[in-house]
């Protein structure tokens, strides 16, 4: 054996179990990140140089592995001394006075889940969960869909703008936000859309905003969520419209392996702006 397979071979040796699925975790969690992942491999040092902390056998092997997470990553090496540095001066996470550094039982206690007892599980009261009673939650994905030519793009825009103004839409209750609408089928025709409502409603203004530059959600969800953030400021919207799903993903509907990363690029879209993902589809079985 090489010396460098013999020192391979004891650094594994020398990483707990506890370690090296925590590192196996996060590994995968970074490979599967989109976009700037420096923020993403900072968490991982702060949980893993913990770790090292309780258990000082691993701790070589934890931080080579952390090395290796960076230069996997495309982040430098100034920048990522510059990470660890700043997680391991990060404070301790405390649950219930207990620290998560600490142990209990022989098991470490870094991963640690926070459970709600009976009495303190109650009713959201402080706001609604919807943004269209009945038809659609104002947070997380969901997918309008039907036949071909059914007027599903029509539908959407008309809802779209009725959330934009906060009126009542065919009955059900809304809750007024923001809308963003990327029209990526159709899109010359789309202002004469909205030009109809407006004339329709006798509506001037409404914190509707149209987007009909091409999209591919999965390379692009990064930009897409800083164009947003910049020219909205604080008016971020309630609910993201993308018309359609096949033309903002690079691959097919029917592939598993391609509606998994597009589900997960309108995820990291819907957590980073706090809205709903709405996509339009005419896949139909």
């Amino acid at each position: 054996m090489s010396p460098a397979m013999e020192a391979q071979a004891e650094s594994v040796a020398k990483i707990s179990w506890t370690a090296s699925e925590a590192v196996a975790s996060w590994r995968r969690i970074l490979a599967q990140t989109i976009g700037d992942k420096r923020q993403n491999l900072e968490r991982a040092s702060i949980e893993l140089l913990r770790l090292a902390g309780a258990e000082p056998d691993s701790k070589p092997a934890i931080v080579d592995e952390l090395a290796e997470m960076a230069i996997a990553a495309g982040i430098d090496d100034d920048e990522a001394q510059a990470i660890f540095a700043r997680a391991a001066e990060a404070p301790p996470d405390t649950i219930n006075g207990w620290s998560t550094t600490q142990s209990t039982g022989g098991k470490n206690a870094l991963q640690a889940f926070r459970l709600r007892a009976f009495e303190n599980v109650r009713i959201q009261t402080d706001g609604r969960n919807y943004l269209v009673k009945g038809l659609l939650a104002n947070t997380g994905l969901a997918v309008i869909w039907g036949p071909p030519k059914c007027g599903k793009s029509f539908w959407a825009a008309d809802l779209g703008m009725h959330i934009a103004l906060g009126r009542d839409y065919r009955g059900h209750r809304v809750q007024q936000a923001t809308v963003v609408y990327v029209a990526l089928e159709g899109r010359h025709g789309f202002p004469a859309r909205v030009e109809a409502f407006r004339r329709h409603h006798n509506v001037d203004n409404a914190p509707f905003y149209l987007l009909t530059a091409s999209l591919d959600l999965v390379a692009k969800s990064s930009q897409l969520i800083a164009a947003i953030k910049a020219q909205l400021g604080e008016n971020l919207p309630g609910a993201l419209f993308l018309d359609t799903l096949n033309r903002s993903l690079v691959g097919s509907e029917s592939k598993d392996e391609d509606m998994a990363r597009f589900l997960a690029a309108a995820e990291s879209v819907a957590l980073e702006l706090s809205c709903a993902v709405y996509n339009r589809s005419s896949l139909w079985n």
